[in-house]
């Protein structure tokens, strides 16, 4: 995986987590699978995962240990999936194509929802169409 989040935000825990929380799309992780990904201290994790809970970017599920996993229907969890991905240079490219052959004032470039799903491989791909 790319390391767009990383560029953009430097190289921080909170970013670490939610690199991690990308890869292992629609999985539940643990705080303590966590720290060890990102080699930090599970307090460390907590306090950043509370602060992402709280934004509401994340959902919990509850057990002996608590699990968390990003809100896959929440908007800005997306932008950062499209980010992380480089969705977005593909999708670019395929705008500008369409903008550049089809005449002005048409619905060209215009996206629709994403759409998620796991490879064979378990890792996530993004797919955004457009309409028009």
């Amino acid at each position: 995986m790319t390391c767009v989040l990383r560029e953009i935000f430097g190289d921080t825990n909170r970013v670490s987590i939610l690199e991690e929380l990308l890869e292992n799309w629609g999985h539940y992780l643990k705080v303590p699978e966590i720290a060890r990904m990102i080699d930090a201290t599970e307090k460390t994790v907590y306090n950043h995962v509370n602060e992402l809970m709280e934004i509401g970017l994340l959902e919990k599920r509850e057990g002996k240990a608590a699990a968390y996993r990003l809100k896959m229907d929440d908007r800005r969890v997306v932008c950062l999936a499209i980010l992380e991905s480089e969705e977005y240079i593909r999708k670019i490219d395929e705008i500008t194509g369409k903008m550049n052959e089809e005449p002005m004032g048409t619905t060209a470039g215009r996206m629709s929802p994403a759409h998620y799903s796991l490879n064979e491989s378990g890792k996530h791909t993004l797919t955004i169409s457009s309409t028009g």
